[in-house]
């Protein structure tokens, strides 16, 4: 069966119940009596707050406290940051949020977790909360005519590929203002990906906006080359896997080395950037990923510093889920139900996605998964009478369903605001099907 294409791009919270024993005493006819100790307490509340870079934030969001109600937050907007805040009484609880795009697509999000883990749906990454969005403009030389220069800066990754019989100019669109990092890998594509061979590695001061950056020569002693070293992957199997890596910097994320080629050799070279070409901060990402393979597809990835020997195993097949129908009014919804996996023991989820227009996602989070039982119960909620919801953002019965779910374990954090440091792992998995209520 083909993959179906589905799009969807901090404290520990205590709850305490004290319990009070009303003992009758068998000799009296009246109760014993109590003493300031014996007064039920009053539980902690966990105050938590969900905040967005302005421009953001979700055009609806909407909280559940334990197994209560669904209510919808009001955003409050300070300075550059819209936040939504909540009062939790019990140990878990869920957030829903709801965006439209241009497209006309919908997208519905819902999360379940302790309350201290519902802030990671927020987006505060400093380098997307400042000034508007600059461009930076340049180009290249020293490129053979076979060869191409991958030119990229900025977080989310930002890059053009400029070939020499192209006129050798490149821009940059959509930068955060202030300091950048520029990386520019020259090599050529071949049957084993792109193949490097000389780097550049440029750091800039913060420069106005549409600012022209002095030529980037293959030629000058601003080149150096990429360290080589070897990756071995365990559990590889049949169908192959692709490798990249990536540098992350202080301003942004970059591809240093790519091999889009899946090929089923365990061990393979992979560039990398040089350990003294580093600033402290600096990390490198390497990553595996296996090629779909009954829908089912896996990646590995490890943060580094200094390049050496690698050894990458991927996680086992994801735990097929059990799909039922919750309901199918007012609004269709469905349950899943997964198993837990020891390997990805940070976060599991499906997507939900009807048609062109409508995604629903949930995911839950292992301290809820834990707090309800140990399996992963993932059931579409009744949003339909939450104030504001609007049914268009919401499933229907007659149309087929694509699902797809996504496991993850390792030690990175979850969240767009989660920082890696070295040594930080991920693991992840997929799969995906048809339904058809």
């Amino acid at each position: 069966m083909q993959a179906p294409n589905v799009n969807m791009n901090c404290r520990r919270v205590i709850f305490e119940l004290a319990l009070v024993a009303l003992m009758l005493s068998a000799c009296r006819d009246s109760p014993a009596p109590t003493s300031p100790d014996d007064a039920p307490s009053t539980p902690m509340l966990s105050a938590v707050d969900v905040a967005y870079c302005n421009g953001l934030a979700p055009i609806w969001l909407a909280f559940q406290d334990g197994d209560g109600v669904w209510t919808r937050a009001q955003p409050q907007v300070a300075d550059r940051y819209t936040t939504f805040h909540q009062d939790f009484a019990a140990n878990r609880g869920a957030i829903a949020t709801a965006a439209n795009f241009a497209s006309g697509l919908t997208a519905v999000s819902i999360m379940y977790g302790a309350p201290s883990e519902l802030a990671v749906v927020g987006d505060t990454i400093s380098r997307q909360c400042g000034a508007a969005p600059q461009t930076l403009l340049g180009s290249v030389a020293g490129l053979d005519s076979d060869e191409v220069a991958i030119v990229s800066a900025g977080y989310p990754f930002r890059g053009e590929i400029v070939a020499a019989a192209e006129g050798r100019t490149f821009q940059l669109g959509e930068l955060s203002a202030g300091p950048q990092e520029i990386l520019a890998t020259r090599g050529a594509f071949g049957r084993g990906g792109f193949a490097l061979a000389s780097i550049i590695l440029r750091r800039l001061p913060a420069l106005p906006d549409s600012a022209t950056i002095p030529v980037l020569d293959f030629g000058s002693p601003e080149v150096f080359q990429p360290a080589v070293r070897s990756l071995t992957l365990l559990d590889i199997r049949a169908e192959g896997a692709a490798a990249s890596t990536r540098l992350r910097t202080a301003h942004g994320e970059h591809s240093v080395g790519l091999f889009p080629n899946a090929v089923t050799a365990a061990t393979r070279p992979y560039f990398a950037i040089p350990a003294e070409r580093l600033e402290p901060g600096d990390l490198q990402i390497l990553t595996a990923s296996t090629v779909p393979s009954a829908n089912v597809s896996r990646s590995a990835t490890v943060y580094f510093r200094t390049p050496t020997d690698q050894m990458l195993a991927f996680g086992p097949s994801p735990s097929v889920p059990v799909l039922s129908v919750a309901s199918s009014a007012p609004t269709l919804r469905f349950r899943a139900r997964l198993a837990p996996q020891a390997e990805y023991d940070r976060f599991t989820s499906i997507n939900y996605q009807q048609g062109q227009n409508t995604v629903v996602a949930l995911g839950m989070t292992a301290a809820y998964a834990r707090l309800i039982g140990g399996e992963y119960d993932l059931v579409v909620p009744d949003l339909s009478s939450v104030q504001g919801f609007d049914p268009r953002w919401a499933m229907h019965t007659g149309a087929q369903v694509l699902w797809r779910t996504g496991r993850i374990g390792g030690t990175l954090g979850l969240g767009p605001s989660a920082v890696p440091v070295e040594g930080t792992t991920r693991l992840t998995a997929s799969d995906a099907g048809f339904l058809n209520p």
